[in-house]
């Protein structure tokens, strides 16, 4: 015997409470609906391992309370289901889980004197949904720290399939006294793997937190929240990245401004002009390439950097975007809209000229106001720099 059965079922609800607590003490359990419902999830564990532990009685011992254990145990796992949906970004599976939750109760009905088969029973129960959370983690493949996710995927998989294992072993022999007396390897490997979860699962879980949460925060600090592009300090320190990468290729920049966007949002109201925004950068987008830089500059004014591109190329490139974005017809809206672009280039620019990328956004927006003095929807090229 490699365990001793009265100290396993000792630190199982211990660290469960604890680890919960340590979550409300941080504030981590206010933090998301999901940390909510996995502290939640250590509480009802730790509940169950305690009901089953009262007068020193295990599962088989008392019919009532373990039922009502193995019934928490459950209610455990489908809170965890629960936060593995929220942090997914899924709708918590609600009838199926509360279903589940209550699947031992019937278990007591059917089986009253055969605590074996009870255990076994709520073992598949477990097991079903020790591989769902597996599954969840699966599907949450959105942000960084992938190694982190896989670890917590194999802890509730492997779990998920020794549960799964050891209730077909408990209902192919015949009862050989209490379920919970570590007599085979698969009840060894059950408690040990319902430990590590516990404390492995629970930690992993509140370090992804942490890293979408850094990620979303660096999201907030790089783009701009209407459109997603790169906001105007975040270009900046990209757009210069690109001209020490260039190697004496050409770059190109373009500064476009919607024109009369003022009107549209007079006219129309702020939220339609905000529609006109998000289809004026699906529409420039359409016509980019993947390694071009967009952003946001502000209003109605964006910028995009064209790598390896010359003067005459980036002039191409937004007749194409004046053109496409004069063809559409927001038809919900029955509005029309265009965009003047103004045009620089490093080809215009002195050679070994400080500040690069602030010339060229200058030279681009002096093209811009004379495309604008000179009637609006066109574009304009920079006159070359002496």
């Amino acid at each position: 015997m490699l365990f001793d059965i009265k100290t396993m079922m000792v630190i199982l609800p211990i660290s469960s409470v604890l680890i919960a607590m340590l979550l409300m003490l941080t504030g981590a359990h206010r933090s998301t609906k999901s940390l909510r419902a996995w502290t939640l999830s250590l509480l009802a564990q730790g509940a169950g391992w305690a009901i089953a532990h009262i007068n020193g009685k295990t599962l088989s011992d008392d019919l009532l309370l373990g039922s009502i254990a193995l019934s928490l145990f459950a209610s455990g796992w489908t809170l965890r289901c629960t936060a593995l949906c929220r942090f997914a970004g899924l709708r918590p599976w609600r009838r199926t889980l509360i279903v589940l939750s209550l699947a031992p109760l019937p278990c007591a009905a059917i089986f009253p004197s055969d605590s074996v088969s009870r255990v076994a029973c709520a073992d598949i129960v477990y097991g079903t949904l020790a591989l769902s959370c597996a599954f969840l983690l699966w599907r949450t493949a959105d942000f960084g720290a992938r190694s982190l996710r896989r670890g917590v995927l194999v802890l509730f998989t492997s779990l998920g399939i020794v549960l799964l294992l050891r209730a077909g072993e408990l209902f192919m022999r015949q009862p050989l006294g209490s379920p919970l007396a570590f007599r085979t390897a698969l009840e060894q490997l059950a408690f040990l793997g319902s430990y590590l979860t516990t404390v492995g699962a629970s930690f992993g879980f509140v370090l992804m937190h942490r890293t979408r949460m850094e990620e979303e925060l660096h999201l907030l600090a790089t783009t701009d929240p209407l459109t997603g592009l790169l906001n105007r300090r975040s270009f900046i320190l990209r757009a210069h990245h690109e001209l020490t990468q260039r190697h004496h290729h050409p770059l190109a920049l373009l500064m476009l401004d919607l024109d009369h966007f003022k009107q549209i949002n007079d006219l129309h109201g702020h939220p339609t002009g905000d529609e006109v925004l998000c289809d004026f950068v699906r529409t420039m987008k359409s016509c980019l390439r993947k390694i071009d830089l967009v952003a946001r500059f502000g209003g109605e004014e964006f910028v995009i950097l064209l790598a390896n591109t010359d003067t005459d190329a980036a002039l191409i490139i937004a007749e194409r975007i004046r053109c496409a974005v004069a063809a559409r017809q927001m038809e919900r809206l029955d509005l029309r809209y265009t965009v003047s672009i103004g045009i620089a280039s490093t080809e215009q620019l002195t050679i070994g000229s400080a500040d690069t990328i602030d010339a060229l956004l200058a030279h681009a927006d002096v093209a811009l106001y004379r495309a604008k003095q000179q009637g609006r929807n066109r574009c304009e090229v920079a006159a070359v720099l002496l």
